[in-house]
């Protein structure tokens, strides 16, 4: 998995915020509604980011096994799961999912908010899947999700709100921009964020941007990869969301 525009992408004060990553609400509210009645044995979560969808298995009293590659998303999900009171159902890894050796196999694994476009190539696709049909039990099943980029928020440079956000005394706001980017002759996309930390007065304090490299997945693409690894690919397109669900089973034998 290419690291080198994903690792440092996170900002605690900015995630404090909600601002680095977009997380679907509803979307994760349907992942706890389709896991929940699975994950008695607790659950894997690849790539939690901010950990608003650990957070709500870790509310229904479930055992997260919470893999990122990120240090600071790490760091930051156990501070947060602590002041919360659940860090107890929390078992951490800061590690490379594609490199992850698991002690245990889990009845349900999950990767939300367009996870599998952080696999930069076919190579890293069919080494997830492989350890994706390692991770699962028997009768376990894995679920996934792809936004339609042909409609994302990215097409566009747009601005979110401006947030509040206090680091220091000089900035008080913080608003983001942002737009994407193809590589000529490449299924590599950019996603570009500018940031300025604003102060009272509107002016900003500080400029700057960062560059999230995405793959632009053809579905035919996964869904050979997991076939090539032992798993079948489900498609569904619920009302709520803008894109696909995608849920993996391992093959009848």
């Amino acid at each position: 998995m290419h690291t080198d525009k994903i690792y440092d992408f996170y900002i605690p004060e900015y995630m404090d915020a909600g601002i680095g990553s977009h997380p679907n609400k509803l979307l994760h509210i349907y992942y706890l509604d389709q896991l929940i009645s699975f994950a008695s044995n607790g659950i894997m979560e690849i790539g939690i980011g901010s950990g608003a969808l650990t957070t709500l298995f870790l509310e229904k009293a479930v055992q997260v096994t919470a893999i990122d590659i990120s240090k600071e998303c790490i760091e930051y999900v156990m501070k947060k799961s602590k002041q919360l009171g659940l860090s107890n159902n929390l078992l951490p890894h800061q590690v490379d999912i594609l490199t992850f050796e698991p002690t245990k196999r889990f009845s349900c694994v999950v990767a939300s908010d367009d996870f599998l476009v952080h696999l930069l190539s076919k190579k890293d696709l069919n080494i997830f899947f492989s350890k994706i049909n390692d991770l699962l039990e028997a009768d376990g099943f894995f679920m996934s999700d792809l936004r339609n980029i042909e409609h994302d928020e990215y097409d566009i440079p747009n601005c979110y709100p401006v947030h509040e956000l206090f680091i220091n005394s000089s900035v008080s706001y913080i608003r983001c921009t942002s737009w994407l980017s193809r590589i000529e002759n490449s299924a590599i996309r950019h996603v570009n964020y500018h940031y300025e930390e604003i102060d009272s007065q509107g002016k900003v304090q500080r400029s700057f941007i960062k560059i999230l490299q995405q793959l632009n997945l053809p579905l035919n693409d996964i869904k050979e990869a997991a076939f090539n690894n032992g798993l079948e690919m489900l498609v569904s397109q619920p009302s709520f969301f803008d894109g696909m669900i995608l849920t993996f089973k391992k093959q009848k034998q």
